[in-house]
């Protein structure tokens, strides 16, 4: 029999850039913003030079603002942002990933500051909520959705079938899909992980929506 494999894309929010409000934050004044974010020009986040162009071009309609970048190594971001909250030396602007156990974390230092009425002024409001939620902790909106990636998701077109399943077209649709395999006795999930990041960046779509958000 012919395994027939059909794809399906799962959106996730990637990134977001934060506002970090700190002893640093006096640069600004100054009309210098510093930002850090792990935008290189080579290997896969070899986004370098698109932010350049950004920056670009929020200084071309902020005349008076000078954007200060500085790229740190994506396997260092998170521990530099540490001891840089640690040390009351932080950037103005933080790219850094919306997971509630790393956003959280920095909200609970009182050092990130609230954008809510950033989203109010500028109407980010119309941002999709799932986005708001992975950028919000405790009702306070700290991040903005900077952008995404699509996680590809494979079925079974002849077990779907053979089941009289319906292709799911919501999350919730997903899981009952997911239970009616399991009732089956048929194995609902499975990946290869051979190369270890598979099931990390599978799992980041559900931790970083729950894990680190306890006592919110």
């Amino acid at each position: 029999m012919k395994l027939e494999l059909k794809r399906r894309g799962l959106a996730k929010a990637a990134t977001s850039v934060i506002m970090l409000a700190t002893a640093s934050t006096a640069l600004a004044q100054e009309n210098v913003v510093t930002q850090w974010d792990q935008f290189s020009n080579a290997g896969i986040t070899a986004a370098g030079p698109a932010m350049d162009e950004l920056i670009k071009t929020c200084e071309a309609s902020l005349k008076d603002v000078k954007i200060l970048r500085t790229v740190v190594p994506s396997i260092g971001i998170r521990e530099s942002y540490r001891l840089a909250v640690s040390a009351d030396k932080t950037p103005d602007l933080g790219y850094t990933w919306p997971a509630a156990s790393v956003l959280a974390g920095y909200a609970r230092t009182g050092k990130v500051a609230p954008l809510d009425d950033y989203y109010k002024k500028y109407g980010w409001e119309n941002v999709n909520a799932f986005y708001r939620g992975r950028n919000s902790y405790q009702g306070k909106l700290y991040a903005v959705p900077m952008e995404q990636d699509l996680m590809g998701v494979y079925y079974n077109k002849a077990m779907f079938e053979e089941l009289g399943l319906a292709v799911p077209k919501t999350y919730a649709e997903f899981k009952d899909v997911v239970e009616k395999i399991k009732a089956a006795g048929r194995v609902p999930i499975a990946f290869g992980n051979r190369d270890r990041w598979p099931a990390t960046n599978t799992m980041s779509l559900i931790l970083g929506l729950t894990a680190g958000r306890a006592g919110e």
